[in-house]
């Protein structure tokens, strides 16, 4: 049974979008969003922490912009990213509780992250990074490849599942650290959204833009 809880709200605003929730524990999630909708296109981010008993906001320096996705390292550091209004540009913000850094920044959207197990993974225009000791290490570069990765979930960074957009056509992969096999391609007007892998199952949401409507793909693993 779903039972309302609370309302999330930013100082003088009255709309709050929640775009990511993620979470530790179920004493430790977080949600990332921002004002956005209205006739006022002002942006503000907004993330706040639950602990297991109501939520509240992060005390950080305030962001006009678009918060995206959300993550935190296992040092504590919080990452996250930001978008802007009307525009494909997006930012990489690392908060460490102090102090707010920007790590990086794409004028194309080509900026995805996620932790898979307990390594934050990042991909920046098709080259993956591993988020070390407040630092990003290149681990792979996949440049020359035409169209866009990104992460859709994993169990650690040696068994995790990408994806490429090229266009329409969207192609599964997995990734083993160090290279990528192809699974599986997706039909035309497809989209993978975000997946969650189990000891033997992985379960992957799609929009079908073709008929307006969600789908599930499944795959198992064969031994």
């Amino acid at each position: 049974q779903w039972v309302y809880f609370t309302r999330l709200k930013l100082p003088e605003y009255n709309d709050f979008t929640i775009q990511r929730i993620w979470g530790v524990s179920a004493n430790e999630v977080y949600l990332i969003g921002a004002k956005i909708f209205g006739s006022d296109p002002t942006e503000e981010i907004g993330i706040f922490k639950f602990n297991g008993t109501q939520w509240n906001r992060i005390n950080m320096p305030k962001i006009y912009k678009n918060g995206f996705k959300i993550f935190k390292d296992v040092d504590g550091d919080i990452l996250f990213i930001s978008t802007e209004y009307m525009d494909g540009k997006m930012n990489l913000y690392i908060w460490n509780g102090s102090e707010l850094k920007t790590f990086l920044t794409s004028n194309n959207s080509r900026l995805d992250m996620r932790r898979v197990g307990d390594k934050i993974i990042i991909i920046f225009n098709n080259k993956i990074y591993y988020y070390n000791n407040s630092n990003i290490e290149l681990k792979n570069d996949f440049s020359s490849i035409q169209g866009t990765l990104c992460i859709i979930c994993g169990r650690n960074e040696k068994d995790s599942f990408i994806v490429l957009n090229n266009r329409n056509t969207n192609r599964i992969y997995h990734y083993n650290g160090t290279d990528m096999v192809e699974l599986y391609k997706i039909d035309d007007g497809i989209y993978p959204m975000q997946g969650c892998v189990f000891e033997k199952d992985v379960y992957i949401i799609l929009y079908d833009s073709n008929i307006n409507k969600p789908k599930i793909l499944h795959g198992r693993l064969n031994q």
